[in-house]
């Protein structure tokens, strides 16, 4: 498979917008109460977590199954996206509530498949990591200030992110029949948001 590093980019410029302004949103709305000390604590957090986890689960474990045989590059992204988001049961360890980590391994494990067709795309650690990164500094700026977020916001994220993550990976994936399929995806996702 030939790096499409530039085409990989342009495919992902959605989500590197929405994350920018959903950042500049936050900063906006909160200035008067968000603290420096806030701001360098999620910079920080969602460069670690960014730059970690996609070294471990696109670099590492990713690439190594795409030496074996990458036929089934597909199957592959799905499991590492998985794994990904089943890491996050370890947020119940934390005291975090039972259907918030049900609601974040769900949203993970869409995005870890969005940032798995991003790696087989670019075979970028750095692009993947980028990436998660700017996507986890958003998802943390909409927690600054004290907010509580209710249930129907989180389940409504969730949805809305693995929506977008399905439709991104989708343009990434250079096949039709992926295409097809992530697309379809995304459209029932689509009526579930309605629904909710």
């Amino acid at each position: 498979m030939k790096k499409d590093i530039k085409g990989t980019i342009i495919r992902l410029l959605p989500i590197i917008i929405i994350s920018i302004v959903l950042i500049v949103y936050n900063v906006i709305m909160h200035y008067d109460s968000i603290t420096s000390k806030e701001i360098l604590e999620i910079l920080m957090n969602a460069t670690l977590a960014g730059v970690g986890e996609e070294l471990i689960f696109r670099k590492i474990l990713l690439g190594f199954m795409l030496k074996k045989n990458e036929d089934k590059y597909i199957t592959y992204i799905i499991i590492c996206g998985a794994l990904f988001g089943v890491v996050h049961l370890s947020n119940l360890f934390y005291g975090a509530p039972v259907v918030d980590v049900i609601c974040q391994v769900i949203a993970a494990s869409m995005a870890g498949i969005m940032f798995g067709f991003v790696y087989y795309n670019s075979r970028s650690f750095i692009l993947c990591a980028l990436i998660h990164t700017l996507y986890d500094i958003a998802a943390l700026m909409s927690t600054v200030g004290g907010q509580e977020t209710s249930m129907q916001v989180i389940i409504e994220t969730v949805i809305i992110t693995a929506l977008v993550s399905t439709i991104i990976a989708a343009f990434i994936s250079k096949k039709k029949n992926v295409q097809n399929i992530l697309l379809a995806l995304g459209i029932i996702l689509a009526f579930t948001i309605v629904l909710v």
